[in-house]
């Protein structure tokens, strides 16, 4: 599901001027969709772990944190978010086990 919202994020005119992000890492990937401001997670392996995807960005002056988690029941996969065209955003990837995370890779960076 991540690829094809990615693939479908390529196909996005070049005139364009957001840029979408993908972490992909050994049980999972985490991936903004900056066409449609899309925030997603898919956890790939079945060890324990969830894949949490965190998204940031500031706007006048206060900080913004979204979030989306997979590998559970209650895992909500994809979440799609309102953030001011051009806004920088920061993507971070989480390995969490119950609301703790335990291991999160180093943050991308892109554009709404």
């Amino acid at each position: 599901m991540l690829i094809g919202l990615v693939a479908l994020a390529l196909l996005a005119p070049i005139a364009s001027a957001s840029e979408s992000e993908e972490i992909r890492f050994g049980g999972g990937r985490v991936g903004f969709i900056a066409d449609g401001d899309k925030l997603a997670a898919e956890d790939l392996r079945a060890d324990g772990y969830r894949v949490r995807a965190y998204l940031q960005w500031r706007y006048k002056g206060r900080k913004y944190v979204a979030r989306v988690t997979d590998g559970s029941r209650f895992g909500d996969r994809q979440r799609s978010l309102k953030i001011r065209e051009g806004t920088r955003v920061k993507l971070i990837g989480c390995y969490v086990r119950g609301n703790v995370r335990v291991k999160c890779s180093r943050p991308q960076h892109g554009e709404a």
